[in-house]
């Protein structure tokens, strides 16, 4: 070739470099690209160049309401994932990544693409690489989406399916370890159980919702695993009874011991022999629930019975004709014994049901008997108990229909404070909690996924540090369930992120905003307010002490006229309100306080005292806050002994009546101690012990 030939040559080569170059050589192509665009990995916060495209990408904007349309960009054909790697070699997943937006992402090549992806997770251990794939393929792909506005802004998100299954599958991950699913790629059956999981959107979101911070998730997983193998020769039914077999292994994260502790099966429940107790029982048609067709979470007060399986036979049996509606009739079937009521009488050697049946037994054991038996026959079910006028009270919490729960099942009125205890988490349950389970809301499924997925998109938006998206979601979700508690904490959250708010907390501006949110609140739960109690936190921090005392002390009272009126019961509400009162009135003027406290509390005890447990409890805080000023305190023990007589004492012979009235007494005898009068307090307890004999006597 020439000379001139051969310099021909390098510059057309030189200028068809020039043109390629970005797309051969990306590192060298960003400085000037305005396609430059900022993504989070879980590691943290990644800059990385952009691949400069001839088509401009618009950012997505807050303010436009993230609604404008994106080009995607052109980019080199992605390599197949190599199914060969070795542990040690560059992670498979780093450049990786899927179409997850439009008709291209249902393609076949992508699909495909897609199952060798997860294949590669399972056999290469490389999970937490997998699941900064899967969010960093959401942060690229989410920018296709046009999205709606207003009420309908997210919707459009929804309509692709595979954008859908990679958020469940980023957030599933979030809660099972790597080192929960490392060895699954050693057990064929194992490995058909993961993809199975990770390739069905309503099992992904059973376990997302099921799923406590709280559980052992490593343990919980290695013996859903142990469930699942157990199914090797039957794998239908392992998919069939997945929610039981996950609801299981939650609540047997921890050792549940029988009550009767002479079990011939050992101390404590064994997991897999309940689990495969409830399948039998289901398979032979002898429940009066479908156990497969029951929720993780329903099944978990289900299948934590602390009986042997014989006892769970002999309940089945003998209740057969029972049916779930009236199930909670078991409980009066427990003959009532005033001897181990008054006396303390024990009359069970093994506590097993048919003895607690054949003997009787007080409201702890009548209790005890209806919510196991209901178990028994895989009907959710768990004990509630509480302060009455009468005392302690213990009743059962049955969800009598598949969609509805009642705690009227040994209740009697005046119940205050009454709790029961999550056997998943140990955590208490209020009753009121319970009623709101009822609620079409919470019982819909749809609906619980529809709220649901919004929050899990959220966590995703401040994953990739789209914060105003993760704001605008929490909104969203809170708009469509703002009958969950959980949601109005994460909008407290996010208000307290924000400057508008934090930045001058005494404006009358920002006081305003806080005031408006707790009274939504307050307003949302009126016919439930200990769902509102979140109010109290926000009131303590961001109104109180910045607002007006004479504001705060008027929405004080209002709050105590409503719930005394809403919420008679809820007796423990209006004392602690008495009490928040008292706390701020020592805090803004100590001088005049206590003062003003003997007038709150003197007047307090007239109106709120019908109830005996709000009545004591008044009683001791009023006391304990004037004790330190002698005065004070001699007024404190006279307003309460004089409002005790007034308005609780009547004399009652009924033995639990006459027994709470005697420990209210019993009471104020101490307080005159305190206060140096002991010839009265001596004098007021011999009444009482002749009081309480009398009674006594009558009961039985």
């Amino acid at each position: 070739m020439s000379a001139s030939g051969k310099i021909l040559l390098v510059l057309m080569c030189g200028a068809a470099g020039y043109v390629a170059h970005p797309y051969l050589f990306p590192s060298t192509a960003s400085e000037s690209s305005e396609g430059e665009a900022e993504f989070v990995r879980e590691a943290g916060l990644v800059e990385q160049e952009a691949v400069a495209a001839t088509v401009v990408e618009e950012e997505v904007k807050f303010s436009n309401i993230v609604g404008k349309s994106v080009s995607k960009q052109p980019s080199l054909v992605e390599p197949e994932p190599d199914m060969d790697y070795k542990q040690g070699e560059a992670d498979p997943f780093q450049d990786s990544g899927l179409i997850l937006v439009g008709t291209q992402a249902t393609a076949t090549k992508e699909l495909e693409k897609d199952a060798k992806y997860l294949e590669l997770a399972i056999t290469s251990g490389k999970w937490t690489e997998y699941r900064s794939m899967l969010l960093q393929s959401m942060a690229d792909e989410f920018k296709q989406i046009r999205l709606g506005s207003n009420t309908t802004l997210f919707d459009p998100v929804w309509k692709e399916e595979r954008f859908y299954k990679a958020m469940l599958r980023w957030r599933v991950l979030g809660i099972i370890s790597p080192s929960s699913l490392d060895k699954v790629s050693e057990v064929p059956a194992l490995v058909e159980m993961t993809k199975w999981i990770f390739n069905e959107d309503a099992v992904m979101e059973e376990i997302i919702m099921t799923v406590s911070e709280k559980d052992d998730v490593h343990g919980a997983f290695q013996m859903l695993c142990d469930i699942w193998r157990s199914h090797t020769e039957k794998p239908d039914q392992a998919k069939k009874y997945f929610n039981l077999a996950l609801a299981c292994s939650l609540v047997y994260d921890h050792q549940i011991r029988y009550k009767n502790q002479s079990s011939e099966n050992g101390s404590h429940v064994e997991p897999f022999s309940r689990y495969q107790w409830y399948v039998d029982k289901n398979e032979s048609g002898l429940l009066e629930v479908s156990i497969d067709r029951s929720s993780a979470r329903d099944l978990t007060f289900v299948v934590c019975a602390p009986v042997s399986e014989e006892e769970l036979d002999w309940a089945l049996k003998k209740f057969r004709s029972k049916r779930r509606k009236s199930w909670g009739d078991t409980y009066g079937e427990v003959e009532y014994l005033m001897e181990r009521a008054v006396e303390g009488l024990n009359p069970y050697k093994e506590y097993t049901l048919p003895e607690i049946l054949k003997e009787g037994g007080i409201c702890g054991d009548q209790t005890y008997f209806c919510v196991n038996t209901a178990r028994a026959a895989g009907i959710p079910a768990f004990g509630l108990a509480g302060v009455t006028d009468l005392g302690g009270h213990a009743w059962a919490a049955v969800k009598i229909e598949p969609d509805e729960w009642s705690t009227k099942i040994g209740r009697i009125g005046g119940v205050s404070k009454g709790k029961g205890r999550d056997p998943q988490t140990g955590d208490s349950i209020t009753e009121q909690e319970v009623w709101l389970w009822s609620t079409r809301e919470h019982q819909n499924r749809k609906n619980l996924v529809e709220v649901n997925r919004l929050v899990w998109l959220s966590e995703v938006f401040d994953n990739i540090n789209q914060k105003d998206l993760h704001v605008q979601a929490v909104y969203a979700a809170h708009k469509a369930g703002m009958s969950f508690p959980k949601i109005w904490h994460l909008v407290y959250s996010v208000m307290e992120k924000d400057p508008k708010y934090m930045e001058k907390p005494e404006s009358a501006e920002t006081i305003k905003s806080w005031w408006n949110f707790c009274n939504d609140l307050k307003r949302e739960f009126k016919d439930n307010p200990r769902m509102a109690e979140m109010a109290i936190t926000v009131e303590d921090k961001h109104i109180y002490p910045y607002a007006e005392m004479g504001d705060v002390r008027r929405q004080l009272a209002r709050d105590r006229r409503r719930g005394n009126r809403d919420a008679e019961e809820q007796a423990d509400l209006v004392t602690t309100s008495l009490k928040r009162e008292s706390q701020l009135l020592l805090k803004r003027d100590k001088e005049n306080a206590l003062k003003e406290i003997g007038q709150l509390y003197d007047r307090a005890l007239r109106d709120y005292g019908g109830s005996i447990s709000g009545f004591r409890t008044m009683a001791e805080d009023y006391f304990a806050m004037m004790k330190s000023d002698e005065k004070m305190a001699k007024k404190a023990v006279m307003d309460i002994d004089l409002s005790f007589h007034r308005v609780v004492d009547t004399g009652s012979k009924n033995w639990f009546r006459a027994k709470a009235e005697v420990g209210v007494h019993k009471l104020i005898c101490k307080m005159y101690r305190e206060i140096g009068e002991v010839k009265r307090a001596e004098n007021m307890e011999k009444r009482l012990e002749r009081q309480i004999e009398r009674a006594k006597r009558g009961a039985l």
